[in-house]
């Protein structure tokens, strides 16, 4: 592990952990304490950003200025790694990161779909991963779970489209959905997106659901 990813992990710990700051010159002292998970976690985190990362941090949230907006962002980074228990989550939390740092998103969507992985479980998030350019999908377990989490929604509400489905419910991803595959599970996927001009805030986005073949309505 790199000396810099060290004393950075030990630095944020010390701002979120106040009572590990006399131990944060001793490595072995802060890995054995119960916490060990937790800076495994945030070292990984660090571990995948660019070399200039804290460098930007501070710089962003007005280190300089105002000494307070830097530590509230960095606890609040600690409270977000520290509740995801899963590899996957915490690499697509550091690719979410990296795509903030790069301006692609901005910071309330950034926080938005940070939590949003935070109560997500990997298996839910490969599934939208795999099924994101569906425009439809039956209802199944994984609907149900990523539309607890504002990933996909019922798009049909009920009003079946024919016969056939009468008795069947069908799901479709928010932008939020679309966002997060984009952005933090298949973040620097140029096959699948382009990364040019940031897209459009979530407290934009559009739902819609299907009445029937001939009416359709949008609600935020």
């Amino acid at each position: 592990m790199k000396s810099e990813i060290i004393n950075m992990t030990c630095s944020w710990l010390s701002l979120g952990i106040p009572w590990i700051a006399p131990l944060k010159d001793s490595v072995e002292s802060i890995q054995s304490l119960y916490d060990q998970v937790l800076f495994e976690k945030l070292a990984f985190v660090l571990s995948n950003q660019d070399s200039d990362f804290n460098d930007w941090l501070k710089i962003s949230e007005k280190f300089d200025e105002d000494n307070k907006a830097y530590s509230k962002m960095v606890k609040q980074l600690i409270y977000y790694i520290n509740a995801m228990n899963e590899t996957d989550l915490l690499f697509a939390f550091s690719n979410l990161l990296r795509a903030y740092k790069c301006g692609l998103i901005c910071k309330n969507d950034f926080f938005r779909m940070g939590f949003c992985l935070t109560k997500l479980l990997a298996e839910d998030a490969k599934y939208l991963a795999d099924n994101i350019g569906k425009d439809k999908i039956e209802e199944n377990i994984y609907c149900i779970s990523l539309s607890n989490n504002s990933l996909m929604y019922n798009k049909s509400r009920g009003f079946s489209e024919g016969e056939d489905d009468a008795e069947k419910e069908f799901y479709g991803f928010t932008e939020m959905g679309k966002m997060l595959d984009k952005y933090a599970l298949n973040y620097g996927n140029e096959e699948r997106y382009s990364y040019g001009e940031p897209d459009a805030a979530l407290s934009e986005q559009k739902l819609t659901y299907n009445q029937n073949r001939s009416n359709t309505w949008s609600e935020f």
